[in-house]
């Protein structure tokens, strides 16, 4: 049975960073973790790996140039990869020592 998980919060990107730095790191860990077809978009960056697929977006809506919402989808084949991997990611993201 497929699964999907995500988890939204709210991300703070200080001075001196921006939100593509963000995107980079995330495009560097999904390489460095294995994933495949990662691709790093104006929209997402996302990928893929051994049937889950990932992908994480850091829209603004309204709030500030400074200020956005980090959200990180996975889908899967079984509900174990996908949870581990939002969770994963979601971490990775808020250890970030630049933000």
């Amino acid at each position: 049975m497929s699964a999907m998980f995500w988890d939204i919060e709210r991300l703070y990107v200080g001075e001196g960073a921006s939100i593509g730095n963000v995107k980079q790191a995330v495009e560097g860990e999904l390489r460095r973790q294995g994933y495949v077809n990662v691709r790093h978009n104006d929209l997402e960056v996302a990928g893929n790996k051994g049937g889950t697929i990932i992908s994480t977006t850091f829209p603004t809506i309204g709030l500030s140039a400074r200020i956005f919402y980090q959200m990180v989808i996975a889908s899967g084949e079984d509900f174990e990869a996908p949870k581990a991997t939002v969770g994963g990611m979601a971490a990775f993201i808020r250890d970030l020592r630049f933000l």
